[in-house]
């Protein structure tokens, strides 16, 4: 026990003294972009996020029930605080108010946050200047690396490494049953495919067979495919392959070397039964 005389005495904290040359600033200044969102919803679930069992006080949940009984009304909390920084600061700003997580991530591309340094595409090959060329008449070389041709074990670690694989069917009016031999490194890698091309081509039976990744035949497509990664992304920090291993693993070398030579020991067996 310890024992006190006299009225308690309370210590006033003591804040750190912060000048504003001290703090830092933005490249852009008072004209760099803000957004200001609080949690997104859904929130009061059982969920990846939140539970009600852990956090059983709706409060906890940004919501309180009037205890009325049939007639008790619901209220949700604003965020009255990034409510006042947002009317109240010189620089542009977007507030988002329990937003889903959809939303703060479209919010995020249509304000150009998610550019270059969230999306880099790499290219080897033997003509990087042509692929330089191609992203710059398309408006977007900030995004595009393109390099020379690597070695087969450079190139399999730089698949090991990526987030997608691009995949550029090759498109030859009047020719049908060819697929780039790219496609089977692509399932060993075991990362999401982005393939570009035609419908009903030999890479988009693959990409439906295995799951491992999407087929798109327009711009809009791959938009909503990467957009689909980014939120995934942003929402858990990794990027989920989705493919079904035991198709995968059909188009594996070892697989694949021992079906044709069950077609070849076939084909021998014909020979030495023929006359």
């Amino acid at each position: 026990m310890i024992a006190a005389t006299g009225p308690a005495r309370h210590a006033s904290p003591v804040w750190p003294s912060i000048k504003p040359s001290d703090a830092p600033r933005h490249p852009r200044g008072a004209r760099a972009r803000v957004l200001l969102s609080s949690v997104f919803k859904p929130f009061a679930q059982d969920d990846a996020f939140g539970s009600r069992v852990i956090n059983p006080i709706e409060l906890y949940h940004n919501q309180v029930t009037r205890a009325q009984g049939p007639f008790s009304l619901r209220m949700f909390h604003r965020s009255w605080g990034l409510m006042f920084i947002h009317r109240n600061i010189s620089a542009p700003a977007t507030l988002l108010d329990f937003p889903t997580r959809k939303a703060f991530v479209r919010e995020l591309i249509d304000a150009g946050t998610l550019g270059s340094h969230s999306i880099r595409i790499e290219f080897y090959g033997a003509n990087p200047a042509f692929v330089m060329a191609q992203a710059a008449a398309a408006g977007v070389p900030d995004v595009v690396e393109a390099a020379p041709r690597i070695p087969q074990a450079l190139a399999r670690a730089r698949q090991l490494d990526a987030d997608v694989l691009l995949l550029l069917d090759w498109i030859v009016p009047g020719i049908q049953g060819y697929a780039s031999g790219k496609v089977f490194e692509y399932f060993g890698a075991r990362k999401p495919i982005l393939a570009i091309g035609p419908r009903g081509s030999v890479i988009e039976g693959l990409l439906r067979e295995t799951r491992a990744g999407v087929l798109a035949t327009s711009s809009s497509d791959v938009k909503a495919a990467l957009e689909k990664w980014l939120a995934a992304r942003s929402s858990t920090g990794i990027l989920p392959y989705e493919g079904d291993s035991g198709a995968v693993n059909r188009y594996s070398r070892r697989v694949q070397t021992g079906a044709l030579a069950r077609v070849l020991d076939s084909v021998a067996r014909e020979g030495d039964s023929s006359p």
